[in-house]
């Protein structure tokens, strides 16, 4: 039968931990104050991006009031159109076909400004 030889293991001496320990303590401070001031970068672009949504917000805004100011303003003109030809047409005596030249003219230039109306009412 053979024998089985026992080995001693030998540890080494306890170094001391304590500079370890501060050496991963200061490494881990850098580490949060790196993320701290990634953060305040990112709060920062988000503070800008925010006031230039609410600018583009607001140009848009007075844009479509603009827009539709103008609208209203080309609608009236056109009842006081359609008034006159009404009005004038037995006054004047004008030419019926012309009369009804204008009045389709007219129309189409309606039609195109309910179908641009509704494209912007929709989005």
């Amino acid at each position: 039968m053979s024998k089985i030889k026992s080995v001693k293991i030998k540890k080494s001496p306890k170094k001391k931990t304590g500079n370890y320990d501060t050496v991963l303590l200061e490494q881990m401070h850098d580490d949060i104050k790196l993320i701290a001031e990634g953060q305040t970068g990112i709060q920062r672009q988000l503070d800008e991006l925010r006031t230039d949504v609410c600018g583009f917000k607001s140009d848009t805004e007075s844009n479509f009031k603009l827009f539709f100011s103008h609208l209203s303003n080309i609608e009236d003109e056109i009842m006081e159109i359609k008034d006159d030809l009404k009005n004038n047409y037995e006054k004047k005596g004008w030419d019926k076909k012309w009369r009804e030249t204008i009045e389709k003219k007219l129309e189409r230039i309606e039609k195109i400004l309910a179908d641009k109306n509704m494209r912007v009412n929709v989005s």
